[in-house]
């Protein structure tokens, strides 16, 4: 359900960080808010012109143009280059009866009837250009540089400039106007033509944008001419990258603000009386440099300077913060957002910042339109919404709204959205963030695929993924390097999630985390001296010296030290893992050994399911571990379950071979073991902390079931 509260406009634009964009837009916004309006902004942000298989999802940011919440489209033409984006534009809006204003050259593939199109006037341009040169200089002797022949817009700007010769009384000929391709290379190639001789060099030459008098600029200062004293050169458009070349250009600055502006006026004049109104194309202005001749404009130049020094700081904490790295660490979305609104400063003055990610963002197919929306930089909760509702993350006073592209190699992951509170938006430094934000959510994706881990565990050659602990190879190397000739070592081996091996959607993440919890337990068994490591999905082998006479007793042990982890005891439960100690000196003889006592073990494990009730008394043997010191009596279990005592205590001991009372007390004696192997506690405070109020009868109790008083199982097993 939609939630706008006032008109929403939408400015459909490709590389909306390019100065040209952000200078419509900026107009669009500030006219926009004088009007109550909210803006959404919808662009992609690498835009090549040749589709690219890495970016292709990027463009799916256009999808949203299909939302039913906005009353008016402004569209960029220019900035869209892409054959198969403007396919995508004209197939989404080419049928709406919502009123388009575009804004820009006229396009090919975005030339529809209804679209109302408004412009800068070209042909004026030029001719104020070259009026400019004749005027101001005296030039009479003047060629010009145009973009493609195939173009309209270039015979637009050729026209102006023949217009301002023939105004002034100087000859024209079709022979004074090139052909390039708008890009630096044009400039270069013909600079080489007048450098050869081909051509004559005349006293000044018109380009049909800055970049092709940049190629001039270059290729004149690596031959010796010098600009403007062998020949002057003027550029258009003002993109601002004059300072990476000289000398500083001359250039004229397209009024696209007030083309912006014109925009939004003409939209709700559409609104409101059914027609658009009149148009007049805003004017631009000369940037003074010294290319031409003039006289430098100190205050273009310093807003320019202050924007490359801006960029340049901004680049520096890009290239050197450790957002990567923080993003990388994050083991959820909590963490993940949290680190992104610490880092919020490299995205330059955005009043809000949301994540809003399909439901099945982390899944290989996706199909969802509802999404979850996480605010970055407030305390809100995250919410729910549909794809299309995007009025959902909107707030407050009339403002802009940039919806980015969340995206991972063919996967859509989402969006991102900005929120402005003033006519601005983001520049290229920007980039840089949100690829760090696509990265880091696919490398938090892949920490809960299970199966993922699964396949990648063994591409280290000695470490383990998911834990950091050994892989199999790993504890090879190192039983290799510990063994010595005629000594013995004690193998290990724990298997868990037994009877849990599938890897759905829904329990993965509860796999993970209970195998990094029972990989803890595996570490603080095997303490300092000890060597362990994961050696398959669900099994964990330690390696540890010690007195041949107490097999058992560690592999009890190890037991204690899986029950305590309550993490996995709670997912899993009791009968979810088995383990056993032997000795030798041969590895794969000991792991044999191991594996065969394991698979009787697990075997009568599975036996046990089949005994009637045995899920029932499981769950009581299960509450009985994860609290060890609540004194739970066996009338309370009848009572819940309408058993007789005799007939509760006959099935328990025939599921778990011990009694009910006698588990209550191993489940106490294990939290002490645990205690005792792990800590400095003295034995009192031991025996308090697991739930015994007389300190002889602890031990006493400690020594039945252990066969060893509390202090000399310190002594033999402390870790």
């Amino acid at each position: 359900m939609s939630r706008k509260k006032r008109r929403i406009f939408a400015v459909v634009t490709a590389t909306a960080a390019d100065p040209e964009q952000r200078e419509v837009i900026s107009g669009i916004i500030a006219q926009a808010q004088k009007q109550n309006i909210d803006i959404v902004v919808l662009s992609n942000i690498y835009n090549p012109i040749e589709s690219c298989a890495e970016l292709i999802r990027e463009n799916d940011i256009y999808n949203l143009i299909n939302s039913d919440e906005y009353d008016g489209f402004i569209l960029i033409t220019e900035s869209i280059v892409n054959d198969e984006v403007q396919q995508k534009i004209r197939q989404y809006i080419g049928a709406s009866d919502i009123p388009i204003i575009a804004v820009g050259s006229i396009l090919d593939g975005l030339d529809l009837p209804h679209f109302h199109y408004i412009n800068t006037d070209d042909v004026q341009d030029f001719v104020d250009i070259t009026t400019h040169l004749i005027k101001h200089h005296n030039y009479s002797k003047i060629e010009m540089l145009t973009g493609y022949e195939s173009m309209p817009v270039s015979h637009y700007r050729a026209e102006g400039f023949q217009k301002a010769l023939k105004a002034n009384g100087l000859p024209f000929d079709p022979g004074m106007v090139h052909y390039g391709n708008f890009w630096l290379n044009s400039g270069e190639e013909l600079a080489a033509r007048y450098i050869n001789g081909e051509l004559h060099l005349p006293e000044a030459i018109v380009c049909g944008n800055d970049h092709m008098a940049y190629g001039l600029l270059d290729g004149f200062m690596r031959s010796g001419i010098r600009v403007p004293e062998h020949v002057a050169v003027i550029g258009y458009e003002s993109v601002h990258e004059r300072h990476f070349h000289a000398p500083l250009l001359t250039t004229y600055k397209r009024n696209r603000r007030g083309l912006g502006e014109s925009a939004v006026r003409m939209l709700i004049n559409k609104l409101e009386t059914g027609d658009f109104g009149s148009f007049a194309p805003p004017s631009g202005k000369i940037i003074s440099g010294v290319s031409c001749g003039c006289n430098i404009d100190m205050t273009e130049l310093t807003e320019e300077m202050e924007q490359l020094r801006m960029k340049k700081d901004y680049d520096f904490v890009n290239l050197y913060n450790q957002l990567d790295h923080h993003l990388a660490e994050s083991r959820t979305l909590t963490e993940f957002t949290d680190v992104c609104n610490e880092f919020r400063y490299q995205v330059r003055n955005a009043a809000e910042i949301y994540f809003c990610l399909y439901e099945d963002w982390h899944t290989q197919k996706q199909c969802s339109e509802m999404m979850t929306c996480y605010p970055v930089t407030s305390d809100k909760k995250p919410f729910s919404m549909h794809e299309q509702t995007l009025s959902s993350v909107f707030t407050g006073d009339a403002a802009a709204y940039y919806f980015s592209p969340l995206f991972f190699a063919d996967r859509s992951l989402g969006y991102a959205v900005l929120k402005y509170t003033e006519p601005d938006g983001y520049d290229h430094i920007y980039r840089n963030w949100l690829k760090s934000v696509s990265t880091g959510l696919e490398v938090l994706r892949m920490k809960s695929d299970i199966q993922y881990l699964i396949l990648c565990q063994n591409l280290s050659e000695t470490k383990d993924s998911l834990t950091g602990m050994l892989n199999y190879n790993g504890i090879e190397r190192a039983f290799q390097a510990a063994i010595t000739e005629n000594s013995n070592m004690f193998l290990t081996v724990l298997r868990v999630c037994l009877f849990h091996d599938d890897f759905t959607d829904v329990n993965r993440n509860q796999k993970i985390d209970s195998l990094l919890d029972a990989a803890e337990a595996v570490r603080r068994f095997t303490g300092e001296s000890g060597i362990c490591g994961r050696i398959s999905d669900n099994t964990f082998m330690i390696l540890h010296r010690g007195n041949p006479s107490y097999c058992d007793a560690f592999s009890d042990l190890l037991s204690s030290f899986v029950i305590q982890h309550k993490k996995y005891l709670k997912n899993y439960g009791m009968d979810s893992f088995v383990c056993c100690t032997v000795n030798g000196s041969v590895l794969s003889e000991m792991e044999t050994e191991c594996n065969r006592i394991l698979d009787e073990k697990q075997k009568a494990i599975r036996v046990r399911h089949q005994i009637m009730n045995y899920p029932l008394m499981l769950e009581t043997r299960n509450y009985i571990y994860l609290n060890p010191t609540y004194k739970l009596s066996i009338d309370e279990v009848c009572k819940k379950h309408c058993y007789s005592v005799g007939h509760l205590r006959a099935m328990y001991k025939d599921c778990f071979d011990i009694s009910f009372n006698q588990d209550c007390i191993s489940g106490r004696i294990a939290m002490a073991k645990y205690l005792l192997c792990l800590t400095d506690m003295h034995v009192s405070e031991v025996s308090k902390s697991c739930g015994y109020h007389d300190n002889k009868y602890f031990i006493r109790q400690f020594q039945i079931v252990s066969g060893f008083s509390p202090n000399t199982y310190r002594e033999l097993f402390q870790r």
